[in-house]
């Protein structure tokens, strides 16, 4: 009742509470329309029991039409390809509130690609280009708020993409691509670019960045990126949050890719941190042996061959071929085969190499931790964990004659797999080296997402041709965090007198 009466009482002329503090009592907004959903009894007010009661209630607000996207989310990555058709402004509604924010110049991009969906866009590079590092040419980043990498891309339309159908990537994960909130206006705060990847020189840029969207009054912040965990005083990423925290902004932020052996990035308490979960869509491939063996596994090769009747190579008894040593593999043995190969991760790509080179038709690879999707394959690749890789392995090593693949489907889009969700293999694990703080604090999805990516080079090579996508399949917590913010802006809207802790 007395938050109701705070946001949007009307006039009431004369009140007080025991002859005290006379006067009109008045919400901030009198002439808006109330829609109440009850999502608190008073036994759960001290506890989370009721947790699924506020989610209920936000989820009644939605099928009722409380326009609750309507915000202004705000990014900071590595840019924006303007022209994809998820950052269309069909539909969009002018951005009424007060908005300070400009538009900026440079390198294939002005005001003018900014429109209803995309309000603010800005680069920052000045601390990078103090340091005597330069902004590289057109051909590997843009000296402007566009996207080169792709990264940006990908975050921004995961968060707040436009109804776009018919998407797919190579005839995979067919359907509609949409942010999780399709509605709200995006600001896009570009403060990292190619030269400045591998290093600290333009970290100030970032916090350049952070300070520009609090100026601007950006209501969310999506922050996929973060540094070595340190000091919060040296965390430009902790120091910018604080300051946009204090101002009403919630954060959502990645907590990175270093699975179960490293800790997390980004540990301030002040942030949402955000690891990353499957989703019940897989891209699966199975193989079948004629000895009767059948396998299912992940599979990036974004062409859908089948194989059948072929002899698999698998190096029995040699430790150097089975591993795919350099020099170790005999072209006349493995030409036309598929191979399968025990591996390390961080060796993958040169393995590749070494079999496509001597004339290998596809390959297994078994590995104790797979790598973060999509895996650009040179040739038909599935991939398989240490625990059916072994059971492979010990079937193979059993056969008395040379095993053959009976088919191979290299593959198809599954939906409904379970478990679902699971933790992203990748993602990290956590705790972060600060005492008495557990992170991360949730997690969204973040494995095989399909959104908008930019279509400014080859990112995908099939035989001698290469490929240019408009969208992409990527995994990482980098897309786990803009899910999050719309948690955030559904509970803002709700709840406009909580604070970003609270949310």
């Amino acid at each position: 009742m007395h938050i109701v009466s705070t946001a949007a009482g009307n006039h009431v002329v004369g009140t007080n509470f025991f002859g005290q503090a006379r006067g009109i009592a008045i919400g901030v907004a009198p002439r808006a329309h109330i829609a109440m959903y009850k999502g608190l009894l008073k036994t759960d007010l001290d506890n989370l029991a009721g947790t699924p009661d506020v989610l209920t209630a936000i989820d009644q607000a939605i099928a009722d039409g409380v326009d609750i996207l309507s915000i202004s989310l705000g990014f900071i990555d590595s840019g924006i390809w303007p022209e994809s058709e998820s950052f269309s402004d069909k539909g969009m509604p002018q951005f009424i509130k007060k908005w300070k924010g400009k538009y900026e110049n440079g390198t294939q991009f002005s005001s003018s690609n900014c429109n209803k969906k995309l309000i603010r866009a800005r680069s920052f590079s000045k601390a990078l280009r103090a340091t005597g590092l330069k902004i590289p040419p057109p051909e590997e980043d843009y000296d402007s708020v566009r996207d080169f990498q792709g990264h940006g891309m990908h975050t921004v339309s995961t968060a707040a993409g436009n109804h776009v159908v018919g998407t797919n990537c190579f005839g995979q994960a067919r359907g509609i691509a949409i942010g999780v909130a399709p509605r709200a206006h995006i600001a896009m705060y570009k403060g990292l670019v190619k030269t400045d990847l591998e290093n600290l020189a333009g970290t100030p840029d970032v916090l350049a960045a952070i300070d520009q969207a609090i100026a601007d009054g950006v209501d969310i912040l999506s922050i996929s990126l973060g540094f070595c965990q340190m000091h919060y005083y040296q965390d430009v990423i902790a120091i910018g949050a604080l300051s946009a925290v204090e101002k009403g902004i919630f954060i959502s932020c990645f907590v990175s890719n270093d699975g179960k052996y490293d800790t997390v990035e980004v540990a301030a308490e002040w942030i949402a941190t955000v690891g990353a979960s499957t989703i019940d869509r897989a891209l699966t491939s199975t193989l079948k042996l004629e000895s009767g063996f059948e396998v299912e596994a992940q599979s990036y090769y974004l062409q859908n061959v089948k194989i059948t009747n072929t002899s698999l190579y698998h190096g029995k008894g040699h430790s150097n071929k089975s591993i795919y040593a350099p020099g170790a593999l005999d072209s006349s043995k493995i030409a036309e085969k598929v191979v399968c190969d025990q591996t390390d991760p961080h060796w993958i790509a040169y393995q590749w190499i070494e079999v496509s080179r001597k004339g290998a038709l596809a390959a297994i690879i078994i590995t104790v931790q797979l790598l973060v999707p999509p895996i650009r394959s040179p040739i038909p690749t599935i991939f398989l964990p240490s625990t059916s890789g072994t059971s492979l392995i010990n079937h193979l090593s059993g056969l008395s004659t040379e095993p053959k693949v009976k088919s191979w489907d290299m593959i198809s889009t599954k939906f409904g797999t379970k478990p679902a969700p699971q933790l992203g293999f990748f993602s990290s694990r956590g705790p972060p080296v600060s005492v008495g703080t557990l992170k991360p604090d949730i997690i969204a999805p973040g494995v095989d997402i399909l959104v908008a990516y930019t279509p400014n080079k080859p990112d995908v090579k099939l035989g001698s041709y290469d490929f240019v996508i408009d969208y992409a399949l990527l995994s990482g917590t980098s897309m786990a965090a803009p899910h999050v913010v719309r948690i955030g802006a559904l509970i803002k809207k709700v709840h406009p007198e909580w604070s970003p802790s609270t949310i």
